[in-house]
């Protein structure tokens, strides 16, 4: 008898039917045709559209949701973004009704779990996709890259990203064409589209044929502008001087773009042009960014960086682009080119949620329709990613994650910010739980690290053990464009066997990690061995050894090979660590006398990645001064290094005491200016 009541109930558990959530008398957009079907009512069932239909003609709900007009469309979905402040960012984004983003470049350490636990449900907050690591050319523009010089390596790396987890394929402006060829192809072989940047030297209209899916920022038609602009030009573009291509846009006939905007709407290639980014960083120079009401959801640290020199120059150029980017838009939009819509979250002034909207109206000002931006921000990118059967439209069967507003979206895509209800996975967030969710965003942001307090997290210089006396013992704190950039703390060591160093570097912001540097040199200043810990999640560990003119590196993360790299050193090279303490081995045999200088071949590893690469460069003596340090007057011999990169330009000048210790180091560049000093 007592199976059978068991049997009994486990039969009648199985038919219970679900709760019903029933949104009811609301407006439904349709994305695909432009258009509303009135007083219409959704039954939602375990987080999915179960019912649509006339709301006379509702199922019983179990609870209900009164609408009372409001119109409803899907999630939005951000497909551009870089997801540096999860603590702001999730409550932010389904404030504003982003229900997906796509993550564009990050670490795969970080990005992977988060985008799990978002899609797990385990975190209020979007979902989302990830491209993990970054394939560039080597060196790459960032440090969490996968630099690649040949086809076999791109492939390699194409490979390693997509084994650790990748949604899509990323890749950068620094890829030759033939390494860049090779990525599209494996990436397509893995079933992974390839997206992101237009590589500086490959022309856009052969990314068509590699079935290059998705170009972020416009990038390659600036330099397809530049190329008409000037026909002369013998040599590819770098980053820098391939942007400057729509400085160019009033010199050409437009006409002349339209074959190109054609073939790529006939290839089906997909633009996701990031206006709004262009915008936040030009705001900058107007003087409007630090006026917009949702910097207070922004960190302190976030905010001084964004203000710093770093971007001041750039801004002008920046804001200066909108228009002449909005332009080719409307181009594109004419020759059918599908268009989707990302803000590049996690540059300065680019908000999360509330930059979506914006790029909306930017695109609207573009000329697209109203319901052209809507679906820029529905069902294209849902078709795109891949998840049109669950994201994207309003149908039965698909994730209940939509957006409830006061007023039509198809009449001013502005309307998007009007919220009133949020929809996530049948979660209904009312007015009160979008401003509990505020809240929670801007408790997140005042509670940031601070900056020095980040700075001073403690000394790991005890994991490594140096042989022989202490010589120096001291700590370097940077900045960045005048904000704090983070600390060195090092250590050097003589024995019979000559010189030894230790450095913890933690760094501020970006993208960098705090890392353990141990280097050996002979009593002449050789450099004999490195030992770099990266102190991610898993340990990158890199070990260097150099003997008779070739260093052999091998790289490991966690108990995983990473790779390796066998380097000759050329006669006239000169071999750096990424450590600031590594001057004092690396300028001991320059040999110049003040008003002396000389070229020579600098090959470092660290940043942008771990791999040993070689730049040119030109080291120039100058006279000796005198630096005030604390509250000492030093003689120091100044060295100022000049260093051609992919991002143009750098500039180091390093000011040596006479017993070989830097105490001071200017790093000039292109986006702006890091300065080091010993402390006191």
């Amino acid at each position: 008898m007592r199976s059978l009541a068991i049997a009994t109930l486990t039969l009648l558990c199985g038919v219970a039917h679900a709760q019903t959530h029933v949104v009811l008398g609301v407006n439904i957009v349709d994305v695909a045709t432009g258009s509303v079907s009135p007083d219409q009512a959704v039954a939602i069932e375990d987080g999915k559209i179960a019912w649509i239909g006339p709301a006379a003609g509702s199922p019983k709900a179990d609870t209900l949701t009164t609408a009372d007009g409001l119109y409803l469309i899907p999630g939005l979905i951000d497909s551009h973004v870089h997801y540096t402040s999860p603590a702001t960012y999730n409550p932010l984004m389904i404030a504003h009704g982003v229900v997906m983003v796509r993550e564009m470049g990050n670490t795969s350490e970080m990005v992977f779990p988060l985008r799990d636990a978002l899609n797990a449900g385990d975190a209020i907050g979007p979902e989302m996709i990830a491209c993990g690591e970054i394939i560039d050319g080597s060196p790459p523009v960032w440090p969490f890259s996968e630099p690649c010089d040949t086809p076999e390596q791109a492939r390699e790396a194409v490979d390693r990203v997509a084994a650790r987890g990748a949604d899509q394929i990323k890749l950068y402006s620094m890829l030759k064409p033939d390494a860049f060829a090779a990525a599209c192809r494996r990436a397509r072989e893995l079933g992974l589209k390839p997206v992101g940047h237009v590589p500086t030297a490959v022309p856009i209209q052969d990314t068509l044929d590699l079935g290059y899916a998705c170009v972020e920022h416009l990038t390659g038609i600036d330099t397809y502008i530049l190329r008409l602009a000037r026909p002369e030009l013998d040599h590819d573009p770098d980053f820098i001087e391939a942007s400057g291509g729509w400085l160019l846009m009033g010199e050409i006939d437009p006409a002349r773009l339209r074959p190109l905007f054609e073939s790529i709407a006939r290839a089906g290639q997909v633009h996701c042009p990031t206006l709004a980014v262009m915008e936040g960083i030009g705001s900058i120079a107007s003087g409007k960014g630090p006026e917009h009401p949702a910097t207070k959801f922004i960190p302190a640290s976030f905010r001084a960086f964004w203000d710093s020199p770093a971007y001041a120059e750039w801004s002008a150029h920046a804001g200066g682009n909108v228009p002449r980017m909005q332009r080719v838009v409307g181009m594109m939009r004419d020759a059918g080119v599908t268009l989707i819509a990302g803000t590049d979250l996690g540059n300065p002034y680019v908000f999360a949620g509330e930059s979506l909207h914006r790029e909306l109206e930017l695109l609207r000002d573009a000329g697209l329709s109203d319901a052209e931006c809507l679906r820029a921000a529905t069902i294209s990118p849902a078709t795109f990613h891949g998840v049109a059967d669950r994201l994207g439209s309003i149908e039965v069967g698909k994730d209940a994650s939509f957006v409830l507003l006061r007023e039509n979206p198809l009449e001013d895509i502005s309307a998007t910010r009007s919220i009133e209800h949020v929809f996530l996975r049948g979660r209904d967030f009312d007015t009160d739980a979008l401003d509990a969710l505020l809240r929670q965003a801007l408790d997140a942001a005042q509670q940031a690290p601070d900056p020095a307090a980040q700075a001073d997290s403690g000394s790991r210089l005890g994991d490594i053990r140096l042989p022989g006396r202490v010589v120096h013992r001291g700590q370097y704190s940077a900045t960045f464009g005048g904000q704090p950039a983070g600390v060195e703390e090092f250590i050097v060591t003589r024995d019979g066997d000559g010189w030894h160093i230790a450095a913890h570097n933690r760094p501020l912001g970006g993208m960098q990690q705090p890392f353990l540097l141990e280097a050996h040199a002979s009593d002449d200043f050789e450099i004999t061995s490195i030992t770099w810990r990266q102190l991610s999640t898993p340990e990158l560990r890199v070990v260097s050894t150099i003997r008779n003119g070739v260093i052999s590196v091998v790289a490991t993360r966690g108990d995983t090979p990473a790779g390796e790299q066998r380097v000759e050193i050329p006669d006239d090279a000169l071999l750096a660590t990424p450590a600031l303490v590594g001057d004092f081995l690396a300028m001991r045999n320059l040999d110049l006398e003040p008003g002396d200088s000389r070229k020579t071949r600098s090959i470092t590893f660290g940043f942008p990645t771990w791999q040993w690469t070689t730049t040119d460069a030109t080291i120039s003596r100058e006279p000796n001064r005198t630096l005030r340090i604390g509250e000492r007057e030093v003689e120091v011999m100044v060295y100022r290094t000049q260093l051609a990169t992919p991002l143009g330009a750098f500039t180091v000048t390093t000011s040596i005491r006479d017993d070989g210790l830097t105490v001071r180091s200017v790093v000039d560049m292109p986006f702006g200016q890091v300065v080091a000093e010993l402390e006191p």
